[in-house]
């Protein structure tokens, strides 16, 4: 007999409603800024705090006590970096006014202005050794200086819009450059040239930061994310979701275990790397959170905002192991303590992992009570709705293998294998039948492996990746076959033509290329987009192809001449995926304008706009019978659609970060999706209605 222990949980978890803990309150508030403050930093003992202010001032903070050491005055606009030199005996600050500025910080005077930068510099930042400083600007430009000689020594082009971060690694090798264009570049401080492309995100990257052994790179996004991710592949290791609003910046601790980022949406957030979980959320400012940064020790986080007061944080208190909000009306744990239900007045019952606090599963309705099965593997509800439900609390299938985002999906033509893609630059080969086995792992790629594909006889696997190229497998013996190269920039997605006969590539450089499937030779180079071109795919009888793009664009294109055929307009964000349907009628496309919508490929027209996702629509798939659609987002689910009526038929919970990719089998009973959680998920197909 199961056992409900609503009265002695009820009573713990503050049944009355409300939040389970108190807000955190600062440890110091330090006011004396008239403006925006724009940039906070901790000097290299700890002791003190440099800010800078949309007053154009920077002011030295007392970290014991709070108090206003000195005020330094030069610069005649908005100070928008400051940064301490590693041994702390300088302090460089970039402006509004276009200019950087070295201060010697025992005489608390200017010592040098910098000149040459022709707009605002947005950013500042020392080389470890304090031989370099790099500063990033609106002029698109980053600049390297020699700190002794105070002079430029090279300036860095590539960004195609403002550059908003600089950050060196821990050797001081490599520098990393965040831009309002989505992009995070890494270069090489001593030959100045380009050394990685990382584009993931789907908004201006506003801090970008590496992690102490210089693995890692973590970085906040106006797409309301962190991420992060593995400075050599480039691929993307994980994304925390939590912020409602633009992210400015994100910081690790010393010891590389936690991170802090700052929100538009007034709070702090602090995040536990390892555990891949928010451990608190500080919300005590005003008005927008601008900067964060851990003190060299790790206790301490200095915060600058647009309220004009920089607050100072105990960064080792984690505020209790879980905070949710609504009256919890009941919750039981699972015999071993393993895992957890509950079930609220917001009309929720959830199944939690009870050690991360992850959200296993999820249902929605005014929900009374929950209780675990003795083995924790079902969970019975019930419910103002009049029911009681019994669930297996395992419903989807899951595989597990890739050590980084699962970027991509296909079913092999028989529909008894799936090929999965990854950021770890591997392919990984499944059985459906025996979701314990993985066949074999496909390696070559020296970059994240960003999609894959079947050929139509289900010999061949087709990819693309991040190194900006094509390759060319056999599925039997797991041999890279060919290679293709051609595309200057990073290669997007990869697709068969039904026939067989080409393989298209669509790629950051704007363009999609045939290949000729068999002898691997270019065939065609298709130029239109004004963005970079991020998906593409063919129609049923191999003469058409279409095209999504960073321009919000889809384009069509005629196979035999390369030329176009029509654009499809409407999205208002990037055109993330597009996948035609059976019959070749319709076109679907998913967008960072998080709507899904439907086109007439004969006409051009929109025919239906699916809206439903609270994030970027990543993938999309027509069912083979054409009469559903899937759509995996970045909001976590996959959405199941009636094609016919666009109404929402199944959302599919389960996966614990972004959805990246979604296919049907070729009989249309399953469905699986890939996430940045890692895994791919099997799911069976929603039941007809009546």
């Amino acid at each position: 007999m199961w056992k409900l222990c609503a009265a002695a949980l009820c009573s713990f978890f503050m049944c009355g409603g409300g939040a389970l803990f108190s807000q955190e309150k600062p440890l110091i508030t330090f006011n004396g800024h008239t403006d925006t403050v724009n940039s906070a930093a901790f000097s290299p003992d700890g002791k003190k705090i440099a800010s800078g202010s949309h007053d154009q001032s920077i002011r030295l903070w007392d970290v014991e006590n709070g108090k206003e050491i000195e005020i330094l005055w030069g610069h005649d606009g908005s100070i928008n970096s400051v940064a301490f030199s590693p041994d702390g005996r300088r302090l460089a600050s970039g402006s509004d006014d276009n200019s950087i500025r070295l201060w010697d910080m025992e005489l608390k005077q200017e010592i040098k202005t910098l000149r040459g930068h022709n707009e605002a510099v947005r950013s500042v930042a020392f080389s470890p050794n304090g031989d370099l400083l790099a500063s990033g600007s609106s002029d698109m430009q980053v600049k390297l200086w020699s700190v002794q000689r105070r002079q430029e020594i090279n300036s860095l082009s590539g960004h195609k819009s403002i550059v908003l971060c600089v950050a060196f690694s821990p050797d001081g090798k490599t520098l990393a450059s965040a831009s309002a264009d989505s992009t995070i570049k890494l270069w090489d401080v001593s030959k100045g040239e380009e050394l990685k492309f990382f584009g993931g995100h789907a908004g201006s990257v506003r801090s970008v930061m590496f992690s102490p052994d210089g693995k890692f790179l973590v970085s906040a996004s106006d797409d309301s994310t962190v991420k992060i991710w593995d400075a050599e592949s480039g691929g993307v290791v994980k994304t925390f979701f939590g912020h409602t609003n633009w992210v400015f910046s994100a910081a690790f601790s010393g010891d590389g275990k936690r991170i802090v980022s700052a929100s538009r949406d007034k709070s702090l957030k602090l995040w536990n790397f390892a555990g891949e979980r928010e451990v608190k959320t500080l919300s005590e400012h005003r008005n927008y959170v601008r900067s964060a940064a851990f003190s060299p020790d790790g206790r301490r986080i200095i915060s600058g905002s647009q309220d004009t007061t920089l607050k100072l944080w105990d960064a080792e208190s984690e505020g209790g192991p879980s905070v949710r909000t609504g009256a919890v009306l009941s919750e039981a744990l699972g015999p071993q303590a393993k895992s957890a239900a509950s079930s609220s007045d917001s009309k929720t019952a959830k199944l939690r992992d009870a050690e991360s606090e992850e959200e296993l599963s999820v249902r929605t309705g005014a929900v009374l009570s929950e209780a675990l099965g003795p083995d924790a593997k079902s969970a019975a509800s019930s419910s103002d709705s009049k029911t009681a439900k019994l669930r297996d609390a395992e419903s989807e299938e899951e595989l597990s293998g890739h050590t980084s985002a699962v970027l991509s999906v296909a079913f092999s033509p028989d529909g008894k294998r799936v090929a999965s893609s990854s950021g770890d630059k591997t392919i990984k080969l499944w059985d459906v039948d025996n979701k314990e086995k993985e066949i074999k792992t496909f390696s070559g790629h020296t970059g994240a492996v960003l999609s894959v594909a079947y050929s139509p006889d289900g010999r061949f696997l087709a990819s693309a990746s991040w190194d900006k190229t094509v390759k060319l497998w056999s599925v039997e013996t797991g041999q890279e076959i060919l290679s293709l190269s051609g595309h200057s920039g990073v290669v997007r997605y990869v697709a068969y033509s039904p026939d067989g006969k080409f393989l298209a590539s669509a790629s950051d450089d704007r363009t999609i290329k045939l290949w000729d499937a068999g002898s691997g030779k270019e065939a065609l180079s298709c130029k239109g987009h004004e963005g970079a071109v991020l998906a593409v795919a063919f129609s049923p009888d191999s003469t058409t192809f279409a095209s999504g793009s960073d321009d919000n664009t889809i384009k069509l294109w005629d196979v035999k001449t390369g030329s176009e055929i029509r654009t499809l307009a409407g999205h208002q964000s990037s055109v993330l995926c597009v996948a035609f349907s059976a019959d070749g009628k319709q076109l679907v496309s998913g967008s960072g304008d998080n709507t899904i919508r439907l086109w007439d490929t004969a006409s051009g027209n929109t025919v239906k706009i699916l809206s439903g996702h609270n994030h970027y629509v990543r993938s999309v798939a027509f069912s083979p019978d054409d009469t559903l659609i899937a759509s995996g987002s970045w909001d976590k689910t996959v959405k199941v659609w009636d094609a016919a009526s666009g109404r929402e038929r199944k959302s599919f919970t389960g996966h614990t970060s972004a959805v990246l990719c979604v296919a049907f089998s070729p009989d249309g009973k399953l469905l699986a999706s890939g996430s940045e959680d890692r895994t791919i998920k099997l799911w069976g197909r929603p039941k007809e209605e009546p």
